[in-house]
């Protein structure tokens, strides 16, 4: 999200949570003043359901929810884009910014080069200067699933260490399935 859309999403979503803020402290504590315009702006639209008591937990309802997203939008424009999280490492010359796409791609790489695999996908977290890897895969019915798995998170462990340098101290294979091997014959 570039600098300037962050900024105006913060300012809207704190501007937002401060105005349906009061909506909700005058709802709850039925101001007097508004109360006499909602009943008053019901007289005049001749609208019935204005001048209901019901009326006042709808209000309600929409203050406290509009609260709810208004805070949503402030976390998100406050946090940024998490999902194109990096690491940078600095070395005598300058920095190096490596993407989590990278390890993505390193982890990937060495599952498909043991074979055995159907179909994979690699989700990536940064914590710090640390990557944990989770390997979603569905395996060919032919293949020892704990002896392939111990044997990829060494291998991805060992490939994006080396290629980046960055520690990458926990490696989860989660088995989405197991494909059959053998394909069916054609007539």
């Amino acid at each position: 999200m570039k600098f300037i859309s962050r900024v105006l999403l913060i300012v809207y979503s704190f501007l937002s949570m401060i105005i349906w803020s009061m909506g909700f402290i005058i709802t709850v504590f039925k101001l007097p003043y508004v109360k006499s315009v909602l009943y008053k702006t019901g007289e005049v639209l001749k609208i019935p359901f204005l001048q209901e008591p019901a009326v006042w937990l709808i209000v309600l309802f929409i203050c406290v929810a509009w609260f709810m997203f208004s805070l949503y939008t402030f976390i998100i424009g406050v946090n940024g884009d998490r999902e194109f999280k990096s690491i940078v490492k600095e070395n005598s010359i300058g920095k190096i910014k490596i993407s989590s796409a990278t390890f993505e791609h390193i982890s990937l790489n060495v599952i498909r080069k043991l074979g055995g695999i159907k179909d994979a996908r690699a989700v990536i977290k940064i914590a710090g200067d640390e990557v944990r890897v989770t390997v979603h895969a569905t395996f060919m019915s032919d293949v020892n699933i704990p002896v392939f798995s111990e044997e990829a998170q060494i291998r991805i462990v060992q490939s994006i260490e080396q290629c980046t340098g960055v520690k990458t101290p926990e490696v989860k294979i989660i088995v989405d399935g197991v494909q059959n091997a053998y394909k069916g014959r054609v007539e």
